[in-house]
């Protein structure tokens, strides 16, 4: 496998231009991803919730910056890499946190898991930043994927679609490699907060996900080996996000209208929906748009 991009793409700017679009919904993510850790720290931890609170506006207004920039601008070079600094800070943050909570020498609701969870997301979009500004290709490892310094593609998702058939097949399995791990995780971790006795159906609901999941991921990884039919597992892919997304998108609209038991689970509504903005991305990169 050889993760590289063809040259024209950079040479016409469809590279950048395509950036460009999924910052938008990245950088939004990180933002979330800084102000969930905000929120999940200990209130004995000043200096770290005002660290994270500075990452969150930070975010911001790259998002505002993000949204304001036109499609071929100059500018966008330069955004992807004010950007991209941002998420490196952010990632070696989590990192920290992750440190600190296992040690116990910091305190929060937040498990240390979810939050390396959440550092291989800033992983895989420093990757895609930096294939954008010229440097060079984040590692299979470091997005939880794989061992060794193996590049891993992390390509914005309209190039994804307009790769050589060969080149796509092995970008999207990748996808349904990395979306495909962190989707069970975010089955288990919303399972974790809902209400015992009241909600235990919609817990069961979220749970008959993780083993699916993890079931794909395990074919996509047979298919790079040639052991199973890659368009097969694409598809299986597709049509398993396309229901975790529907299910989410209920779970999203009952909490904002009070329907779910008790009214509401333990959790914000909103990381609900950061979850499904994460699932149409996955859909996307994998041919099927969907509204985020």
């Amino acid at each position: 496998m050889n993760p590289m991009v063809p040259g024209m793409y950079h040479m016409a700017g469809l590279f950048l231009t395509a950036t460009l679009r999924d910052m938008g919904l990245f950088t939004w993510l990180m933002k979330d991803h800084a102000t969930f850790l905000s929120g999940g720290l200990d209130p004995s931890q000043g200096a770290l919730v005002d660290q994270a609170d500075r990452f969150a506006k930070g975010f911001e207004n790259l998002l505002s910056c993000t949204l304001s920039t036109p499609p071929h601008s100059p500018e966008i070079a330069n955004l992807a890499m004010t950007t991209l600094n941002l998420t490196a800070g952010l990632r070696d943050f989590k990192e920290g946190l992750v440190c600190g909570l296992r040690a116990c020498r910091v305190y929060g609701i937040l498990p240390a898991d979810l939050i390396d969870h959440i550092r291989r997301e800033a992983d895989f979009y420093i990757g895609m930043l930096s294939r954008a500004t010229g440097g060079p290709p984040t590692t299979r490892q470091a997005i939880g994927i794989g061992d060794g310094t193996a590049p891993a593609y992390t390509l914005p998702s309209m190039v994804i679609g307009m790769l050589p058939p060969d080149q796509r097949t092995a970008a999207q399995l990748e996808e349904v490699l990395f979306w495909g791990r962190l989707h069970g995780e975010h089955a288990a971790v919303l399972a974790m907060y809902t209400r015992p006795q009241a909600q235990d159906d919609l817990r069961q609901q979220l749970l008959s996900f993780q083993s699916p999941f993890a079931d794909v991921v395990q074919r996509a990884y047979a298919a790079e080996k040639g052991q199973d039919n890659p368009q097969s597992v694409i598809a299986s892919a597709r049509e398993l996000t396309a229901r975790w997304h529907d299910l989410l998108s209920r779970i999203v609209d009952d909490l904002q209208n009070c329907r779910v038991p008790t009214g509401q689970m333990n959790v914000w509504p909103t990381l609900v929906d950061h979850i499904r903005r994460e699932a149409c991305y996955t859909l996307a990169v994998l041919g099927v748009p969907v509204n985020a």
